[in-house]
């Protein structure tokens, strides 16, 4: 009989200690709230205080450009010099990926932070700054496609041409529904 009374007594007193564990710990969130808010706000501050510098410094100078953004992989980079970059026009800015690193003529934290933030998945690929927003196509799938059927000429113009009037498609259809 000892031994169950002293079962129960045991289990009452860690059931206690639990309790009081809890308490303890509710207690210490409730007194550290405001300071995790305070550094949680700070964050998105901090983000918030990037996209205003974007705005200003990075899309409101680039109204109306498009850039071609491409990668540095070892099995394209080839073929894209080759085949694909004399079709680019010449108003078109080149952003080139080394990693995950762009480079280019434009600041690095905000083309990271753009790339970081495009709708479609998958380079190379065109972007276009249109209303203070960055408008993106892929040519990941059409690009891959080319490269495999080994395409030159006409028809890569063709990849690049299509994707250009699905870029401007995707914007008019932002445009209609902003009317």
């Amino acid at each position: 009989m000892d031994i169950q009374k002293n079962k129960k007594q045991l289990a009452a007193l860690q059931n206690f200690i639990d309790f009081l564990l809890m308490i303890l710990f509710l207690s210490l969130l409730l007194l550290l709230s405001p300071f995790l808010y305070v550094f949680s706000s700070l964050g998105l501050f901090r983000d918030k205080k990037l996209l205003i510098e974007i705005k200003d410094e990075f899309l409101t100078p680039n109204e109306g450009k498009t850039f071609f953004v491409y990668t540095n992989r070892s099995d394209n980079e080839t073929y894209i010099n080759d085949n694909l970059l004399h079709f680019i026009k010449p108003d078109i800015e080149l952003i080139k990926l080394k990693g995950k690193t762009p480079f280019s003529r434009f600041p690095e934290k905000y083309i990271s932070y753009i790339l970081h933030n495009v709708d479609e998945i998958g380079f190379p690929a065109f972007l276009k700054v249109f209303n203070g927003k960055i408008y993106d196509v892929s040519l990941h799938k059409d690009f891959y496609k080319a490269k495999a059927k080994k395409l030159t000429g006409d028809s890569l113009n063709k990849i690049i041409e299509d994707a250009l009037i699905r870029l401007d498609s995707k914007i008019n259809h932002h445009k209609d529904n902003w009317q």
